[in-house]
């Protein structure tokens, strides 16, 4: 038995990240690992010690519920592809992890340097989902969701607790079953990794859609096990919210513009985690992302009419 399973993902006409090889052959040197990968097609790895899986047009969900059912170790570690991860940091989560009896654990995942506006915007959206919504909704035992990008998990504790359905949720699935069963959840400040926020309005519209079609699918599945207010609670933190936030600014603003915008800049500042340079960013996010998220809800409005899911939630 394996002390740890690392577990990467390709999609599409990805190539593999080398630093997941570098952080694999690191590794090596702490801990019994074993490597598995899960790609499209056939690809060439320089490593006989990594098991190459392939399953094409299978979402992510499916490849971790195959990871579990594949690995050699009760401790599996997924990584995503586009990851440029932090070795030393997630070399010390592991080790916690391992010694410990918590069932699931991750730490934070930051975007790198980038230019433009939509990455520059995505930038500032996961800062206020990784760094607010998702540990204040879990310290308050009401998350649910867990960063897909890099986690681990204790593969009894989850082997035959997955559903047997598909999503693109992947990590709002994952987390609803930690939620359900009340597993042991660590939550570490580490930054585990960067990755690059790429994009343009055009896919960043396409993306919302998707994730709309998905929290519909979502909520239909949460009835099974008694998850869906969970759900609801998740879907207005993160795409609903700012309706609260404005109109509690402008009622304090009837009552005093200039303390009105105080707290505007306040909460600008930081969403820019007191970079005085994405403070701009996260000005330009408040005023737009109320419209991305606008086009979310009509979406999901949709799709829940088309999967008879509106207002029958229970």
């Amino acid at each position: 038995m394996k002390d740890i399973t690392i577990v990467t993902f390709i999609s599409n006409n990805e190539k593999i990240n080398e630093d997941f090889f570098t952080f694999y052959n690191l590794c090596k040197n702490n801990f019994n690992v074993e490597a598995i990968v899960f790609s499209d097609k056939s690809i060439n790895i320089n490593d006989e010690s990594i098991k190459l899986i392939i399953k094409s047009n299978t979402t992510k969900y499916i490849r971790i519920i195959q990871s579990i059912k594949s690995a050699n170790s009760n401790n599996i570690l997924f990584i995503d592809n586009d990851i440029i991860i932090n070795h030393e940091n997630l070399k010390k989560l592991i080790k916690i992890f391992i010694n410990s009896n918590n069932k699931i654990a991750w730490g934070k995942i930051k975007s790198q340097k980038v230019k433009g506006i939509v990455p520059n915007l995505i930038k500032i959206d996961k800062n206020l989902s990784h760094d607010f919504i998702r540990p204040i909704l879990w310290k308050i035992k009401l998350g649910i969701s867990v960063p897909g990008q890099v986690f681990l998990i204790k593969r009894e504790a989850f082997l035959e607790k997955l559903p047997n359905i598909d999503t693109v949720y992947d990590d709002l699935t994952i987390g609803m079953i930690a939620r359900k069963n009340k597993f042991e959840v660590y939550y570490s400040n580490l930054i585990l990794g960067e990755e690059y926020p790429k994009g343009n309005f055009v896919n960043l519209l396409k993306q919302r859609k998707r994730w709309a079609r998905g929290m519909a699918q979502s909520i239909q599945n949460s009835k099974k096990i008694n998850m869906t207010k969970f759900v609801i609670l998740h879907s207005f933190m993160y795409h609903l919210l700012w309706i609260v936030f404005y109109l509690l600014l402008i009622l304090i603003g009837i009552y005093s513009l200039p303390i009105a915008s105080i707290i505007f800049l306040l909460i600008c500042i930081m969403l820019s985690e007191f970079h005085i340079k994405d403070a701009l960013w996260s000005f330009i996010y408040m005023i737009t992302f109320p419209i991305i998220h606008s086009i979310w809800l009509i979406n999901f409005i949709k799709y829940c009419i088309y999967e008879k899911n509106l207002f029958n939630f229970y």
